[in-house]
């Protein structure tokens, strides 16, 4: 973005942050502004379709559906005739469809007779209005800045009213841990829209400092300002808290126990869990606090951590691109079970073929709100789950929200380019076994890919926490695991000695998730100078 671009985004923001504040969503705004979407999602995504698509020439899907002979009237026939999803279906099969790399821009958009280079910001949604920039996570892969439009947060604000109120959270003191302040921004905005206040909003890397960073601290501090001004909730200034600070957040937490009101904390699940174990390790009680997970996968292994410090926990699921994508069900199936958010979004799922020849049913989804950041339609992103309609008895299902995920992975994270996962399995050797065998717990081992002279290196990281380690039945645990999907790979690594344990800290990605499997890059800070020893 141009710097007068920049200049004239945060003007708008300024100005409309107020207004925004001034009218926080309360649970029958929150039931009515869902409903109402519910109801209009077909002209809705008509609407979409006419003014950010077929109205605008260098769009990438105008350039699709005309290649595959698809004019808008056809688009309103099928949506009139069979629905959203039975129409995006039989786009999907016309060939109107995104792949992953094609929608990041790594690869054009190929198809026979069809060749379209393309840039990130070819997708960017015309209609949304742009208050705030924000990076994606960064999993794999550059960061990519996405904007926010301050209505789609305002909706968002809707259903978390809804969430606090059924778990009775409302009220209680809140904090939000991220790896920054302008990466979990919307976060705290979608809090005070719904009327309550951020007590503690903790940054994983140090805060804005020099001239490059001064338009972000300025935006951060004018949001503060502004919450204390025009809302009825309160905004906290930023504070460092790094890693090595989580004893400290863990005895405020520990403190509102003490008070009677359990926090809320928003935060991802291997901080938590580095939250709870650091609570029974200084014999804190935090029993009644309530977790908010984000960016990770909340699998048996974390849970049980969190269960065991008397704490409780949920998560959403959100995707960079589009913002929330699903909340939690509060009377869940699973320990992610979330209910779509189709007043939003469709989805269609299709067979996807990924690495070491494992096929799963993939996510592709499209925009249904003219707020939306980008307009996607029919793009897959890298996960996959379970999709099944369930009237559960919990608020959102009683608008209509019936469509629930659960068992949510990625298919690109749990990839390397030597070793392949699928399904849980991963999960259950870092979160489980390699903890009840060796020691320590599910955010102290990761397994570390990384190329050597063009060959595969595997290291599996155990932190010092772990203590001593009989390092050759550590690699014998691992290569059992991953034999049944990978054993040829295993067998060379075994015959090269490149399967070796690494003792040091788990890596964060930029957006600090912590994957299961990380893949190694030259310019990585690690223990040893290198992922694997070699």
């Amino acid at each position: 973005m141009s710097r007068h671009g920049r200049v004239r985004v945060t003007a708008r923001y300024a100005v409309d942050l107020p207004r925004f504040l001034r009218k926080p969503v309360d649970a029958a705004e929150a039931r009515w502004r869902i409903s109402r979407a519910l109801a209009d999602r077909q002209r809705s995504f008509l609407e979409l379709l006419e003014r950010a698509v077929y109205s605008q020439p260098g769009s990438p899907y105008r350039r699709l559906l005309a290649h595959a002979g698809v004019e808008l009237g056809d688009v309103r026939k099928l949506v009139a005739q069979e629905g959203v999803e039975s129409a995006l279906a039989e786009l999907y099969e016309a060939g109107v469809r995104v792949t992953l790399d094609e929608f990041k821009g790594k690869q054009p958009i190929a198809r026979p007779g069809l060749e379209l280079p393309l840039q990130p910001t070819g997708f960017d949604n015309v209609l949304a209005t742009v208050h705030l920039d924000r990076l994606t996570g960064g999993s794999r892969g550059a960061r990519r800045y996405v904007p926010v439009d301050l209505r789609l947060l305002a909706h968002e604000a809707a259903h978390h009213r809804l969430f606090l109120d059924s778990l009775r959270l409302a009220g209680r003191p809140m904090a939000i841990w991220g790896d920054q302040p302008s990466a979990t921004v919307r976060q705290a905005i979608r809090h005070l829209k719904a009327g309550e206040s951020v007590d503690r909003w903790l940054s994983k890397k140090p805060l804005p400092t020099g001239r490059r960073t001064l338009a972000t601290d300025r935006v951060l501090n004018y949001t503060v300002a502004a919450s204390r001004l025009f809302g009825p909730g309160t905004l906290a200034f930023p504070e460092h808290a790094p890693n090595s600070s989580v004893g400290q957040v863990a005895r405020w937490v520990a403190i509102q126990v003490e008070d009677g009101t359990p926090a809320l904390v928003d935060t991802s699940a291997s901080m938590g869990v580095r939250l709870c174990l650091a609570a029974q390790d200084a014999g804190f009680d935090i029993a009644g606090t309530w977790f908010r997970f984000a960016g990770e996968a909340y699998t048996p292994g974390k849970a049980a951590v969190v269960t065991g410090s008397g704490a409780s926990a949920m998560c959403h699921y959100s995707v960079s691109e589009i913002g929330r994508v699903g909340f939690a069900c509060t009377a869940p199936d699973a320990l992610d079970d979330v209910h779509l958010l189709t007043e939003k979004l469709a989805l269609v799922q299709r067979p996807r073929a990924v690495p070491g020849g494992a096929v799963v049913p993939a996510f592709y989804f499209t925009t249904l709100m003219t707020t939306c950041p980008k307009v996607m339609l029919n793009v897959e992103v890298d996960d996959y789950g379970v999709v099944e309609t369930r009237e559960c008895g919990c608020p959102l299902a009683e608008l209509g929200l019936v469509t629930h995920l659960r068992d949510i992975r990625s298919f690109e994270k749990l990839a390397g380019e030597g070793i392949h996962f699928a399904g849980d399995d991963l999960f259950v050797l870092v979160d489980e076994t390699l903890p009840a065998r060796f020691g320590g717990a599910p955010t102290d081992y990761q397994l570390v890919e990384e190329r050597v002279d063009g060959l595969p290196q595997l290291g599996i990281v155990a932190s010092s926490r772990v203590g001593d380690l009989d390092e050759q039945a550590v690699i014998d645990v691992v290569t059992t695991a991953l034999a049944a999907s990978n054993r040829e790979t295993v067998e060379t690594l075994r015959a090269r000695g490149a399967l070796k344990v690494v003792r040091g800290e788990p890596h964060e990605t930029p957006g600090a998730k912590l994957l299961p499997l990380h893949l190694a890059s030259p310019s990585d800070d690690t223990p040893e100078e290198s992922a694997v020893p070699h």
